[in-house]
């Protein structure tokens, strides 16, 4: 494969950045590894508790090798301080940075916020957290919670146009897992939209975004596979107490996995 743009000679290993893969992120400027890093792993919050010496360690070995993007959000607790700490000893060339916007906490009132003021505010306390001058994808985070999309559309994405106007985002993303309402934010957005993630859709138990990606290719927006392995269920640890997922598919998946260990 031919070197991205995020390689840099005294960085990287060069000989393992060539064997990674890379695709444009749709008409985004990036150009990133087929891997990345998820940041909801580098907080205290979701999946026990963080080891950061070791976090640290495997960001920055990831990197080396030819990973070049890095995901986090305000929502997954300390995860974007503990980015931010990682990042500063990593020249801001070889990354790509995406964070959110619009979902703050797990608790409480002010779990979700739609509007163009608190995501004119949240660029800049995400900014200072990442140690960063710009965020590379800006995105509304977990849009089906909204009363409605177009409270969505004339807060928080009005607020993302204007801050990509002013350079402190370079491209505006909209995040969800009901692929119904992704594909009504996107026609909203009229066009300007540049990319689109959901979570756990394209897995061993769930492929129905393979129905979406001829309208997302029809858009033209950068689609994002996020957590393949289905927010920690299909691994061999223990689901999360937080999974979304009916206990039905939880039985199925811990029994699937009994039988694939247990045939050694």
């Amino acid at each position: 494969m031919p070197l991205p743009p995020t390689f840099m000679k005294d960085f990287h290993y060069e000989d393992q950045v060539k064997k990674m893969e890379y695709r444009q992120l749709g008409n985004t400027h990036m150009i990133v590894s087929r891997v990345s890093i998820g940041g909801a792993t580098i907080c205290s919050n979701f999946y026990g508790k963080l080891d950061f010496e070791e976090a640290r360690r495997t960001v920055h070995e990831a990197f080396k090798r030819g990973i070049n993007y890095i995901d986090t959000a305000p929502y997954y607790g300390d995860s974007e301080i503990n980015v931010g700490k990682i990042l500063k000893d990593i020249p801001r060339q070889v990354f790509y940075i995406a964070t959110k916007t619009c979902r703050y906490s797990t608790t409480g009132a002010k779990q979700f916020d739609f509007s163009y003021e608190r995501t004119m505010k949240s660029v800049d306390e995400s900014l200072l957290r990442l140690g960063v001058d710009y965020i590379d994808l800006y995105q509304l985070h977990d849009v089906e919670f909204a009363d409605n999309i177009d409270d969505v559309i004339n807060g928080a994405f009005r607020a993302c146009l204007e801050l990509k106007a002013q350079g402190k985002i370079r491209a505006i993303g909209i995040n969800g897992y009901p692929l119904s309402v992704l594909k009504e934010g996107l026609i909203k957005g009229n066009g300007k939209f540049d990319t689109v993630l959901t979570y756990a859709r394209y897995t061993l138990h769930d492929n129905s975004l393979l129905d979406y990606f001829p309208f997302f290719n029809e858009m033209k927006v950068g689609v994002i596979v996020a957590s393949p392995q289905s927010c920690g269920m299909l691994t061999n640890r223990a689901t999360p107490s937080w999974h979304p997922a009916s206990q039905e598919l939880k039985e199925i998946v811990e029994e699937a996995a009994k039988c694939v260990f247990e045939s050694g």
